[in-house]
C-alpha cells in the first residue's frame, strides 16, 4: 500500500513538473513568434504573454500588456486599448501603485461608456472603487461601488454581488457608521448561504463579529467569531483559524475576562508553532504577554514578550520589532527597571522612525512612476499624431500639389509646438528632481533632529518640573494679595457695575488660587519622603468620607463598606488619603440620582492578597466609556463636559499610589458595577525612581484647564 502510494506521489510531481516546463516551452515560442508577427498578431500575442506571466511575474506582465497598449493606440483599436488599459490599472494595483491603476481604469470606463459595452464598465467600476478604498478615499470608492451597483442591479453572479456588498460594509465600517457597515455585511451574508460557500460564509460572519465588537457589543461579537470558527475547524483552514482564535481573545479582554482571552491565545499558538508559522507566532505571544501584563503576571508577561521580540528580529519584521519593543518598555517599567524600559523605548522610537521615513519615501517614488506613465501616454500619442500627418501630407501632395506651402506652415507649427513642449517636459523634469533632493535633506534633517531632541527632552522637562513648582509658590503671594485688594474693593466701592466686576475678578482670583495649591499639592506629592505608620483602615475611610462632605448626594446613596472593624495595615498615610478621597469623591459627584428603578450604590472592599492589600471603589453610577479608560489618569483629562474641575484628581491619585510603590487600576464591567477601581498596596514600600513633574504627553495649560471652585478635583 505504502509502495503505491509512494509511486503515485511520485507520478503526481513529474506530472506538475512536466506541466511547469511546458508552460515555459510555450511562452518561448510565443515570444519568437512576437518578433517577426504583424500589429494584429501581436496584439493577440501579447494577451497571452500577459496571461502566461500574471501569476508568476507582475512585472513582465506588466511589460506585455503596455507592448500591447502601444500597439493598440498606434492601430487607433479603442476596443484593444480598453482592454489592455484594464489590464495595466490591474497590476498596478496589485503592486500598491494606485494612482497610476487609476488612470488606466477610468480610461477603462472612459472607453467602455463610448462603446456601450455594459461589462466592461461594471468591472472599471469595481476596480476603481477597491483601488479608491486601498487608497482610504472611503467617498470616492462608495460612489463607484454604488455606480457598479445601479448598473449591473441583480444580472451578476450572486458571488460577485456578495464581494461588493463586502467592500461597501468595510468602507462603512472604515468610516465608523455601523449600522450601515451591517446592513451590508448581512447582505452578503445571506447570499453566501445561498451559494453554500462556507469558507466565504466564515469570513462574513467574521466580519460582522468585528463590527459588533467595534461598537462594544462583545457579547454578540462573541456569538458570530465563535459561528466563523466553527466553520473554519470543519473546512482545517489553520491559517484563518488562527485569526479567529486570536479576535475572540481580544474580544474577551475587552470584557476583563483576561484568563479566557489567554486560553484562545494560547490556542493559536499552539497552531502557529505545528506550522511553523514564526510570524503567527510572534504575534500570538505579544498577544499572550500583554495579557498577563493586564493581570499583573508581570514575569510571565515579561517572557513570552521577550521570546516574541527574539523571533520578529529572526524574521526581520520591523512592524513585530516596534510593537515588541514597545510592549518590553511598558512591562520594565512596571518592573520599575526603568533603564530596560528607556533601552527598549529607543529601539521602539528608532523602528517607527524607520517605517515613517519609509512610508513618506513611497508617496514621492509613486509620484514619479506617475509622471513616467504620463510621459508614456504622450510620447505615443505624439507619435500617432505624426504619423498621421505624414500620411496626410502623401495625400495632400497627391492630389493637390498647391498646397504644399499650407503643408509646410502647418508642420512647422506642429515642429514648434513639441518644441515648446519638449522644454516645458525638461522644466518639469528639473523641477521634480529639485523638489526631490530637497525632501531627502529634509528627511536626514529630521532623522538627525530627532535623536538630539531625545537627550534635551530629560534637561527640559527637569527644568519644567522646577520652574511650575516654584512659579507656583510664587504666584500663590500676589494672588492673595489681589484677593485682599478685591475685598476692600467690595467694602469701599459704592458703583453698581464696578462692583459687579470685582465680584467677577474676585471669582477668577478663587479659582487660579485653587489650581495653584493643586499644582503645588502635586509637586508636595512628588517631593514627599514616604513615612510609613500603622493605620486602622475601617476608622481611617470613615474618617475620609466624612471630610469630603457633599452630604446631599450620600443621603441618597448607599455607601457599604467590607472594611473589617480591626483591619489593620502599614502605609503612608497622607498618600492613602489622597487617594481614598479623590476615588470615592468621584464615585458620589457621579452618581446617578434615586429613580424608582434605580438605587445608587457605593461599595468599598478589602482584600489581603500574598505581598499586596487590596482596596477596592465599586459603584453603578454614569460609569468611564472604554475609549476614555487609559486617559483618565493624565494630567487635565477630563472624561465628560459634566466635570467642572481641572482634571486632576485621578492624576494626584496615580502619582500617590506609584509614591507608595503600588498600583490603581480602572475595570469598567457590564454587569452590576459600571465602574470599579482596584488599589493595590504593596505591604513593603518600594521607594520608585525620580521622575518628572510632567509626563512627556504633557497638555498645556491654555487649551486643556477650566477653571472650578472645588480645591480637590475628580475626573469622570
Amino acid at each position: 500500500m505504502k509502495r503505491k502510494l509512494a509511486l503515485l506521489i511520485t507520478f503526481l510531481c513529474l506530472s506538475l513538473a512536466n506541466s511547469f516546463a511546458q508552460s515555459e516551452v510555450e511562452i518561448k515560442n510565443i515570444q519568437k513568434k512576437l518578433e517577426n508577427a504583424d500589429d494584429s498578431i501581436k496584439i493577440h500575442l501579447c494577451k497571452e504573454l500577459y496571461t502566461g506571466y500574471f501569476y508568476t511575474n507582475l512585472d513582465k506582465a506588466l511589460e506585455y500588456a503596455q507592448k500591447g497598449y502601444e500597439l493598440a493606440v498606434n492601430k487607433n483599436l479603442n476596443t484593444e486599448i480598453a482592454d489592455f488599459s484594464y489590464k495595466i490599472g490591474s497590476v498596478y494595483l496589485l503592486q500598491s501603485k494606485y494612482s497610476s491603476a487609476l488612470i488606466y481604469f477610468l480610461k477603462t470606463a472612459k472607453i467602455a461608456e463610448e462603446l456601450k459595452d455594459k461589462a466592461l464598465l461594471a468591472d472599471s467600476y469595481n476596480k476603481i472603487g477597491q483601488t479608491y478604498l486601498d487608497q482610504e478615499n472611503h467617498p470616492k470608492a462608495l460612489e463607484y461601488f454604488f455606480n457598479y451597483l445601479d448598473l449591473v442591479g441583480k444580472s451578476v453572479p450572486k458571488g460577485d454581488l456578495a464581494t461588493v456588498y463586502n467592500k461597501i460594509g468595510l468602507v462603512y465600517e472604515n468610516q465608523g457608521i455601523y449600522k450601515k457597515a451591517l446592513k451590508y455585511y448581512n447582505k452578503a451574508l445571506e447570499l453566501d448561504k445561498q451559494l453554500g460557500d462556507y469558507k466565504q460564509l466564515s469570513k462574513d460572519y467574521a466580519n460582522i463579529g468585528q463590527v459588533y465588537s467595534l461598537r462594544a457589543h462583545y457579547n454578540t461579537s462573541l456569538k458570530y467569531f465563535f459561528k466563523s470558527l466553527e466553520i473554519l475547524k470543519k473546512l482545517e483552514d489553520h491559517e484563518l483559524t488562527v485569526s479567529r482564535l486570536n479576535k475572540i481573545g481580544s474580544v474577551y479582554e475587552k470584557l476583563g475576562k483576561f484568563y479566557e482571552a489567554l486560553t484562545y491565545y494560547f490556542d493559536a499558538l499552539k497552531i502557529v508553532e505545528n506550522k511553523n508559522d514564526n510570524t503567527g507566532k510572534t504575534y500570538c505571544l505579544h498577544n499572550i504577554a500583554s495579557t498577563y501584563s493586564k493581570v499583573g503576571e508581570i514575569e510571565n508577561a515579561l517572557d513570552y514578550e521577550l521570546e516574541s521580540y527574539t523571533i520578529a528580529k529572526d524574521i526581520g519584521s520591523k512592524e513585530y520589532i516596534r510593537i515588541t519593543s514597545l510592549g518590553l518598555a511598558n512591562i520594565y517599567a512596571k518592573l520599575k527597571n526603568f533603564e530596560k524600559a528607556y533601552e527598549f523605548h529607543r529601539v521602539y522610537t528608532n523602528y517607527k522612525d524607520s517605517l515613517l521615513t519609509e512610508n513618506s519615501k513611497a508617496p514621492v517614488a509613486e509620484s514619479n512612476v506617475n509622471y513616467e506613465a504620463e510621459k508614456k501616454e504622450k510620447e505615443i500619442e505624439l507619435l500617432r499624431r505624426e504619423q498621421l500627418l505624414l500620411k496626410q501630407k502623401n495625400e495632400i501632395q497627391n492630389l493637390n500639389l498647391s498646397k504644399r506651402n499650407l503643408l509646410i506652415y502647418t508642420l512647422v507649427v506642429i515642429i514648434f509646438l513639441v518644441f515648446v513642449l519638449v522644454i516645458v517636459l525638461f522644466n518639469r523634469i528639473l523641477l521634480k528632481k529639485r523638489i526631490n533632493n530637497q525632501l531627502e535633506m529634509k528627511v536626514k534633517e529630521r532623522t538627525s533632529s530627532l535623536e538630539l531632541a531625545v537627550n534635551e527632552l530629560f534637561k527640559t522637562n527637569n527644568e519644567l518640573d522646577n520652574f511650575i513648582y516654584r512659579s507656583s509658590h510664587d504666584l500663590s503671594g500676589p494672588l492673595a494679595t489681589l484677593s485682599g485688594l478685591c475685598n476692600v474693593a467690595l467694602l469701599d466701592v459704592k458703583d453698581k457695575a464696578a462692583l459687579g466686576y470685582f465680584s467677577r475678578l474676585k471669582e477668577v482670583i478663587n479659582k487660579m488660587s485653587n489650581l495653584l495649591y493643586l499644582i503645588i499639592d502635586i509637586g508636595n506629592i512628588k517631593h514627599h519622603t514616604v513615612e510609613k505608620s500603622s493605620i486602622y483602615l475601617k476608622e481611617f475611610v470613615d474618617k475620609v468620607i466624612k471630610s469630603i462632605g457633599l452630604e446631599e448626594k450620600l443621603k441618597d446613596i448607599n455607601l457599604k463598606s467590607e472594611i473589617p472593624e480591626n483591619c489593620k495595615i502599614e502605609t503612608d498615610p497622607k498618600m492613602l488619603e489622597i487617594i481614598v478621597f479623590n476615588i470615592i469623591k468621584n464615585a458620589i459627584q457621579y452618581s446617578i440620582p434615586a429613580k424608582s428603578n434605580h438605587r445608587p450604590y457605593i461599595k468599598i472592599g478589602f482584600k489581603e492578597i500574598n505581598n499586596y492589600w487590596e482596596i477596592s471603589v465599586a459603584d453603578n453610577g454614569n460609569g468611564i466609556p472604554p475609549e476614555f479608560s487609559e486617559k483618565i489618569f493624565d494630567m487635565f483629562f477630563k472624561g465628560t463636559s459634566l466635570s467642572q474641575g481641572f482634571g486632576l484628581g485621578l492624576y494626584k491619585s496615580k502619582n500617590a499610589i506609584e509614591k507608595i510603590g503600588g498600583e490603581i487600576n480602572l475595570y469598567n464591567l457590564s454587569s452590576n458595577h459600571k465602574t470599579l477601581f482596584i488599589v493595590s498596596i504593596p505591604k513593603k514600600v518600594k521607594y520608585p525612581k525620580p521622575y518628572f513633574f510632567f509626563d512627556f504627553n504633557f497638555r498645556n495649560f491654555k487649551n486643556k484647564v477650566s477653571f472650578s471652585n472645588s480645591p480637590v478635583e475628580s475626573v469622570k
